[in-house]
């Protein structure tokens, strides 16, 4: 059966994921999730150079690197990437909404997880998954810095897969 996509879903993405329940908050996060890099602090230090810029305006498609969040069980997480898919803004600040992007490529046989090779524009260092079962709301205090971006057209497919993928 085709997969059906639909332009209207799209522009209500976060309506439909809040009623299929798929924004969870980065307290929901499960451990088993957390992002693996062998040298971490090698990683971010490459990354906080003249043309990685910390700022709070992030864009569609934007990938993300948080440094604090915590789990559903209540632990302290660190060091996680997000795939920005969408924001929204309340009361003068912005909610931004993100797919979580995972190094444990051996997850790639989970229906919801989707392959993304490292290249020059996302800046990832190991191939990796991004994770489409669910959407984080990440709030820009938590973000560390942008590490590099993907396609809108992949982003799009990423959303649709999360609507229509219940």
């Amino acid at each position: 059966m085709p997969q059906k996509t639909h332009k209207n879903s799209i522009s209500n993405f976060i309506q439909i994921a809040s009623s299929n329940n798929k924004i969870k908050s980065l307290n929901e996060l499960n451990s088993t999730d957390e992002f693996q890099y062998d040298d971490l602090k090698e990683y971010i230090y490459n990354q906080l150079s003249e043309e990685s810029v910390n700022y709070n305006n992030y864009k569609i498609g934007d990938i993300v690197f948080v440094q604090k969040y915590k789990y559903k069980n209540g632990s302290p997480g660190n060091n996680h990437m997000f795939l920005i898919v969408d924001s929204k803004e309340h009361k003068k600040s912005l909610t931004y909404f993100g797919m979580l992007i995972s190094s444990k490529i051996e997850k790639i046989s989970f229906k919801s997880n989707k392959y993304i090779k490292k290249d020059n524009q996302n800046n990832l260092k190991k191939n990796s998954i991004i994770k489409t079962d669910a959407i984080y709301k990440i709030f820009t205090k938590n973000i560390l810095l942008k590490v590099g971006n993907i396609d809108k057209t992949k982003v799009d497919i990423y959303k649709n897969h999360l609507i229509n993928n219940n």
